[in-house]
């Protein structure tokens, strides 16, 4: 066993450092396993939904209150 071991010079920057091995390895550990497809169906369904109630909500309600603020005292002249 040698007593003098030389150390590997690390090309990478201060504040990325290692961060390619752990997304290496979280990318091979979410890849292999089958939540990867439920969530790729799931939450693209779920961001579309509120978008679209958003969307269709908005046209439904109506947007001219303001007699019924005036009635309501919310609105001074």
């Amino acid at each position: 066993m040698s007593t003098e071991i030389e150390l590997q010079p690390i090309n990478e920057s201060a504040r990325l450092r290692g961060f390619s091995t752990i997304y290496h390895k979280e990318n091979c550990d979410w890849m292999h396993t089958h939540r990867w497809w439920i969530n790729a169906i799931f939450w693209p369904i779920v961001l579309c939904g509120l978008v679209a109630n958003l969307l269709l909500v908005a046209n439904v309600l109506p947007l001219d209150i303001t007699e019924e603020v005036i009635a309501a005292g919310g609105l001074t002249k």
